[in-house]
């Protein structure tokens, strides 16, 4: 059995403090779903893992950019895994500066 990578607490924080700074509230996220895109590339993840899917054309509420979804090969025989979060930012927090403690 492989052990499990050490989580970089530092790197993680760092990056949603990245992520927060742009400014991106509902409806208005292209510029967070292109920057995780940037990181992802960076990463090694290949283009056509990476899509957009076009939710926002269907919504009533629009928007510039659909979901971002990232597919990746497993390693081993085993059931899929799915990760989802929130790449908004709600109004409330617009233009906010995030302070690390």
């Amino acid at each position: 059995m492989s052990k499990p990578n050490p989580i970089n607490t530092s790197a993680a924080v760092d990056l949603v403090t990245t992520l927060m700074a742009i400014p991106g509230k509902s409806g208005h996220e292209r510029e967070v779903a292109e920057a995780i895109t940037t990181r992802l590339r960076k990463a090694g993840v290949p283009s056509k893992a990476i899509r957009h899917d076009t939710a926002n054309s269907r919504s009533p509420a629009g928007g510039e950019v659909g979901n971002l979804i990232v597919k990746l090969p497993g390693t081993i025989r085993a059931p899929r895994r799915l990760l989802m979060a929130h790449i908004d930012t709600v109004p409330l927090c617009v233009g906010c500066r995030p302070v690390r403690r």
